[in-house]
């Protein structure tokens, strides 16, 4: 089955709102969890960014300065306005 990637976005959209909905039932985070976009991070850290009518996408600080730049076509733009960090893998939440 070729999945296109239109499709993948949306199939991990799903996964990444039922992993936030699992972790804030389990009392793991605080409020919604989301911040300013202006303290996210500038390096390679991946994390969630959302933008104001509701999308969500996985960034990094360096990309998410060019999808946010004036230089950057409209429709490759992503005018993110909230961050927070990616939750934890299944495998590094079991770890001691």
């Amino acid at each position: 089955m070729n999945e296109t990637l239109s499709d993948f976005a949306k199939r991990r959209l799903v996964e990444l709102d039922a992993a936030r909905a699992a972790l804030e039932s389990a009392g793991q985070v605080r409020g919604d969890g989301w911040l300013p976009i202006e303290s996210a991070p500038k390096d390679k850290t991946l994390f969630l960014a959302a933008t104001a009518d509701g999308r969500i996408m996985i960034f990094s600080g360096m990309i998410l300065d060019i999808a946010m730049g004036k230089r950057t076509p409209n429709h490759l733009q992503f005018p993110a306005t909230h961050w927070q960090p990616l939750p934890v893998s299944p495998d590094e939440g079991m770890r001691t």
